[in-house]
């Protein structure tokens, strides 16, 4: 990571999405777009303004972030893009407060998914991949491309 002043990008999460967003968008060129889109970077990168849809759920120590970004660098290209958009996500997830109930290993999270049809909100799971609707059905339209939602989404929905 080409970063001018590593240790003012973790002055707070906004600047960190703001400036990680934008590094990835100026550079993005330079990466397998296979692996832009296996790690939801492609999505995110289709956003106009990614502070909209900043999180309150991160669960990333800004203050032990410069260590876990800049010292120990991913040997692959892959685990590059991994570590970034796992970052990104991270930032910009939206918590529901229920378990999944396939895994029962983490909670769901707010997404919107696009079809060729449609786009809806949905809950998903970051570990195992199961999407329901917003009333715990079962997700049956098929592949969907998944982007967070904003914050103006998320407040209609949750009261």
């Amino acid at each position: 990571l080409m970063i001018k002043n590593k240790k003012n990008i973790f002055l707070n999460y906004d600047h960190y999405l703001s400036e990680l967003f934008k590094w990835i968008k100026d550079n993005s060129f330079k990466f397998n777009k296979k692996l832009l889109e296996k790690y939801r970077i492609d999505t995110l990168l289709e956003l106009d303004n990614i502070l909209n849809y900043l999180g309150c759920d991160a669960e990333i120590y800004l203050d032990k972030e410069i260590e876990r970004v800049f010292k120990s660098m991913p040997e692959t290209e892959e685990l590059f893009l991994m570590r970034i958009g796992n970052t990104l996500w991270d930032l910009v997830r939206k918590r529901t407060g229920k378990d999944c109930p396939c895994c029962m290993a983490d909670e769901l999270n707010y997404v919107l998914a696009k079809t060729e049809k449609a786009e809806k909100i949905v809950l998903e799971c970051d570990t195992c991949g199961w999407t329901e609707y917003l009333d715990g059905t079962k997700w049956e339209e098929g592949k969907a491309k998944i982007y967070p939602t904003n914050n103006r989404e998320i407040s209609s929905i949750v009261q």
